[in-house]
């Protein structure tokens, strides 16, 4: 069995990596890839289950996948032009990794968000900074960092 530092460390290269390649896609397609997010949670399933003690059990994490995944794709199902189920699958996975951090890596997105939409309805209007969207999982990364920084997992 692994130790709790080394199975963190672990558990956040697991994390940097999807959240890399999800935020580069997400920035050049428009679009996060259901093979790169089924790894991940695939790896941090695995990573979970033969986790040291003292580590939250695999339940808890995907409990808090469950219902911060579930809670956003419900989301993108009510307003599909705000965010895509990629977004929302994509959290479910940084839940698996940061178990209750994954709030505060999504309020810190959304917060980013919040923040860059109303620059660009400030400069380029309303109406048009709707139409231009932006890419959630450079966000979600950003977001991520910050938990992760405040001592999650």
């Amino acid at each position: 069995m692994p130790d709790s530092a080394a199975f963190h460390l672990w558990i956040g290269a697991v994390l940097a990596v999807v959240l890399a390649l999800a935020a580069r896609t997400d920035l050049r397609e428009r679009r996060v890839p259901d093979r790169l997010l089924a790894a991940g949670a695939a790896t941090l399933l695995a990573s979970r289950a033969a986790g040291p003690a003292g580590v939250p059990a695999l339940p808890a994490a995907c409990g808090w996948a469950l219902v911060l995944g579930g809670a956003l794709a419900a989301l993108a199902c009510a307003a599909p032009q705000g965010m895509g189920m990629g977004d929302a699958k994509l959290v479910a996975v940084l839940a698996l990794a940061l178990g209750p951090g994954a709030v505060l890596a999504l309020a810190v997105a959304c917060a980013a968000a919040a923040a860059g939409g109303a620059l660009a309805a400030v400069r380029i209007g309303a109406a048009a900074a709707r139409r231009a969207g932006v890419p959630f999982a450079p966000l979600l990364a950003a977001g991520s960092a910050v938990a992760w920084a405040a001592g999650w997992p």
